[in-house]
């Protein structure tokens, strides 16, 4: 017994103490920490997570009633949806990932200008009527010129591999299933993406990739132009003498 509490306990449930008090709620924080680890592994196109009262229960040492509560303020917040789906039907959820950085970001800002002014409260402001333009661009276009540079990387992999973003809720999907692996290629420049999905593109072995494999593949491919060598122009398969299968690039002649 003593055994197992110790397996248990090297498996922590994790959260930011920042998203607790971005949010005004411990539980919340919980709850949407561990949503959002789920968030690039669910099945669900739309980006919802299956997760019954139990699971979350075992999950996050949460009970019904502290549940009930979170999911109650992170609906009234804006960064959390549910809806009741499947046979049994269950609740499943979906965390609104642009809003709950939109939310982080604010209260980031506001405790960095609160600390430079000595914790002074802020000053009231006059708010203006705010006149929203409504943007009815295409998703993928929004994607390709968006601010921040790991969404137009994002948008730059569903362009170049032929991926239909045709509603909000596929792009927020498509979001949230690549975000870690588009946050860990901003450093590279668009035209070196650009040409590692294309080695991947005629690699026969890979009939499918996630923009993490680029991750995988992008440093030899950029090594290798970057020495004036000939370059790479796909990948395939050997079997060694061993048994074992391993990877090795093909150059153009």
């Amino acid at each position: 017994m003593k055994k197992t509490i110790l397996e248990i306990l090297k498996r922590p449930i994790a959260y930011h103490a920042v998203v607790a008090r971005a949010f005004g709620s411990v539980n919340l924080a919980i709850m949407w920490s561990q949503l959002y680890y789920w968030s690039d592994k669910t099945r669900s196109m739309e980006g919802w997570i299956h997760k019954t009262s139990r699971e979350m229960y075992d999950e996050t040492g949460l009970s019904r009633r502290e549940q009930d509560t979170a999911r109650k303020i992170g609906i009234d917040i804006g960064i959390l949806e549910t809806k009741r789906m499947g046979n049994p039907c269950t609740v499943n959820f979906r965390i609104d990932l642009e809003k709950s950085i939109n939310l982080l970001t604010k209260f980031c800002e506001e405790e960095i200008n609160e600390e430079n002014n000595g914790k002074i409260p802020f000053a009231p402001v006059i708010k203006t009527k705010e006149v929203k333009v409504e943007d009815n661009r295409p998703p993928l276009e929004k994607m390709l010129s968006d601010k921040n540079r790991h969404i137009r990387i994002i948008g730059l992999w569903a362009k170049q591999t032929g991926i239909k973003v045709l509603n909000k809720e596929i792009m927020q999907s498509l979001i949230r299933r690549n975000l870690r692996a588009a946050v860990m290629l901003k450093g590279y420049e668009d035209i070196d993406i650009e040409n590692t999905i294309r080695v991947l593109q005629n690699t026969d072995y890979l009939k499918k990739f996630t923009l993490e494999t680029v991750g995988k593949f992008i440093d030899e491919v950029v090594k290798n132009k970057k020495s004036d060598g000939p370059a790479i122009i796909r990948y395939e398969q050997i079997q060694k003498s061993d048994g074992t299968i391993a990877v090795r690039p093909i150059y153009n002649k």
